[in-house]
């Protein structure tokens, strides 16, 4: 589970009442299937009674069921519809990290890319594409997998070790003669890109493109990764690492417009 479980100060009366229930709704939207009321009362440090009416509130308001047989809860149609568009659901982020993509772009001369994790997959939501001539497909709206992919590699660092036993238990047909699929060289590649904090691919998913991601963190966890990418004649390995500061640096520039965001 990546969550951040920080409980901030709340203010009195109403507004405490409103950031308990949408910390708990964030809560189980984090956890991976049905959530016991004593789990929720051990994490948030609620008494059964507390948690029970707030419970409800999210129960009678749509936003979370409870499974009358295991007495559990799990979200609910109004938290799906609420973000049931993609475009809207994206726009928040896009909006916060389009001039870092455009300044980017203008540097490094590349495509820059911005994806967000889905499932066992990342789903491409924008795109500035390169001023020069030979440039990089439109990928808005692909699905790109986990391995073989820049930020895929990226969002197969934050999994827990449980979770990336599950994900390796998966088939995973190589895209070209390049595609990492055995499972310890897998293995080796997540734990060197969590450790220089980005990943990389050198015509892994096409044999004519490369491309380095880092991590927008919010929260705790990878809401979002940018992504330079090129014609692999001339974004090359060495090039990628020249990129990759100013790439990281972009993505904190974004995480830190969402704390400003919030003042």
């Amino acid at each position: 589970m990546l969550l951040n479980k920080d409980k901030p100060a709340c203010a009195a009366g109403g507004a405490q009442t409103a950031d308990r229930a949408l910390q708990i709704l964030k809560y189980i939207a984090a956890e991976k299937g049905p959530v016991p009321i004593g789990l929720i009362c051990q994490e948030f440090e609620l008494n059964r009674t507390t948690a029970w009416r707030l419970l409800s509130t999210l129960v009678n308001n749509g936003f979370i069921d409870r499974d009358v047989s295991t007495k559990c809860y799990q979200l609910g149609l109004s938290s799906v519809l609420l973000c049931a568009d993609a475009a809207a659901q994206n726009e928040p982020i896009i909006r916060h990290s389009r001039q870092a993509m455009e300044e980017l772009a203008e540097i490094t001369q590349e495509s820059v890319l911005l994806a967000v994790p889905k499932y066992n997959c990342t789903v491409t939501i924008a795109q500035v594409q390169s001023p020069l001539s030979i440039r990089l497909r439109d990928y808005i709206n692909t699905t790109s997998p986990l391995y073989g992919t820049s930020n895929g590699k990226m969002a197969l660092s934050f999994l827990s070790e449980a979770e990336l036993e599950k994900f390796l238990a998966l088939p995973r047909p190589p895209f070209t003669p390049q595609t990492i699929t055995d499972r310890e060289q897998l293995i080796e590649e997540i734990n060197k890109t969590r450790e220089r904090g980005f990943g990389m691919i050198l015509s892994e998913l096409s044999e004519s493109e490369n491309g380095v991601s880092a991590p927008i963190i919010y929260d705790k966890r990878p809401v979002a990764f940018i992504s330079v990418a090129g014609p692999s004649f001339r974004f090359t390995e060495k090039r990628m690492f020249e990129v990759a500061p100013a790439l990281i640096s972009a993505c904190r520039r974004v995480e830190e417009s969402f704390r400003v965001g919030m003042d």
